[in-house]
């Protein structure tokens, strides 16, 4: 194991999570002026992934004369409309190869509706989609949204629920719509608008939470309507699905 420079080396990681702490080192920082890990990871993700880091054991690694904690956050990938109705079918072992061909890691699918988490170094995920989206088209012939949010932004919907304190709410008519942009303030005005009784909307953020009572099957909130109202492309998960790829993301961290 290597020491990071300064005049007091710290000889074990968690001494250096605890220099942090305390202000010695910046968290995030690669011992120099470019960040280590991307800002939208998190500080408290990155921390806990040195922590994980130290109980197995991990080591320093070297980048340009930087040193570094080796540590990759993982990413959750979502594809709209694709292995619908016969169309734009793709398998998912051939998208976690496609993943893997782009150098991103350990790609893990799960269902077929186009749910991939990997790790990626990427500091861009709006950039990251796009290569992904240009890569489908180039492999399967069409090019479908993709939407990717970080760990630590997944939790986040998942913490930021308006729906969490109400009892009797069925998950599989809980759908939440990740958008690819923020939908401006009058027409995120408008899509509140909308009566629907009984089914109910809610927009924290880029996401829009929707509760179908009477499930999703005949729907007045139609994706097809969130999406033409919002005027910004999204793809919506049920909640157990949105549960289950968080969980599948900390795993692949935690690896």
């Amino acid at each position: 194991m290597c020491d990071p420079p300064g005049p007091s080396p710290i000889g074990s990681f968690l001494e250096l999570v605890a220099a942090q702490q305390a202000g010695g080192i910046p968290l995030g920082s690669a011992y120099g002026p470019r960040p280590d890990v991307p800002p939208m990871w998190g500080r408290r993700a990155f921390q806990a992934g040195m922590l994980r880091a130290a109980a197995r054991g991990g080591s320093f690694a070297t980048s340009g004369g930087k040193r570094r904690i080796e540590w990759m956050p993982a990413a959750i990938c979502m594809l709209r409309g694709v292995n619908v109705g016969g169309h734009n079918s793709i398998k998912m072992e051939s998208l976690r190869r496609m993943c893997e061909s782009l150098g991103l890691r350990g790609a893990q699918t799960y269902v077929q509706s186009g749910n991939v988490v990997f790790k990626t170094t990427a500091r861009d995920l709006s950039q990251l989609a796009k290569r992904i989206e240009t890569k489908i088209e180039q492999t399967y012939g069409f090019r479908p949204t993709v939407i990717i949010r970080s760990t630590s932004e997944l939790r986040e919907v998942i913490g930021k629920n308006p729906f969490a304190s109400r009892s009797g709410i069925e998950p599989s008519r809980l759908l939440v719509t990740f958008l690819a942009t923020h939908p401006a303030p009058e027409v995120r005005d408008k899509m509140l608008g909308i009566k629907a009784d009984p089914e109910e909307l809610r927009i924290v953020g880029r996401e829009v939470y929707a509760y179908f009572p009477n499930g999703i099957g005949r729907a007045k909130l139609s994706p097809a309507l969130i999406e033409r109202t919002l005027k910004t492309p999204g793809t919506g998960r049920n909640w157990n699905t949105v549960t289950k790829l968080l969980e599948m993301a900390e795993s692949l961290e935690a690896s």
